[in-house]
């Protein structure tokens, strides 16, 4: 179709037709190209969210320890690391690998390279999350929205940049607790 307007639009249309299928295929391109960058690759692991290792031995590890996970749910609002509405249910659920619904995922309200810094010190420094290996970024979509409701793209997370090294050190003395 797309041959047959190029090569018949000076007979058939006038020229006010002619800019409308103009501008329409440069739309049309636009939407290819943000749809070709937005799609998201299949998980190589089975992991939903983060899984805290000590919960694979003891299934009542958050439950035993619920006041550090309230500390560490509360100091992520007061840094203003997540939203204030953040519900605790949906904060501890990023750490037992279920399924998140799209509503419930928590508003990061950090920088994406705060949130880098959350999930290298959970999964890598602390090793207190079972290896995600290269799902990482895919499971941390899972999780968090951005500020604007918006989702991350793995590279906005892979590729994030920053050097707020106190936010870092923050992020790490707070995640310390779990």
């Amino acid at each position: 179709m797309e041959l047959v307007i190029l090569q018949y639009e000076n007979i058939f249309f006038n020229k006010n037709v002619s800019k409308v299928i103009k501008k329409y295929k440069k739309k049309e391109l636009i939407q290819k190209r943000i749809s070709h960058d937005i799609k998201v690759r299949k998980p190589k692991t089975t992991y939903n969210t983060f899984l805290l290792k000590n919960l694979q031995t003891n299934s009542n590890y958050i439950r035993d320890n619920i006041v550090d996970f309230m500390d560490i749910w509360s100091l992520l609002k007061k840094e203003n690391f997540i939203d204030k509405n953040t519900s605790f249910e949906n904060f501890k659920d990023i750490f037992k690998n279920q399924k998140i619904e799209p509503k419930d995922r928590i508003k990061w309200i950090g920088t994406n390279k705060e949130l880098q810094w959350f999930v290298k010190y959970l999964v890598y420094k602390s090793e207190k999350t079972v290896n995600l290996d290269k799902d990482i970024w895919l499971v941390t979509r899972n999780c968090f929205i951005k500020n604007d409701g918006k989702g991350f793209t793995e590279s906005q997370l892979r590729n994030a940049s920053g050097d707020r090294l106190n936010r870092k050190k923050s992020v790490e003395h707070i995640l310390s607790k779990i």
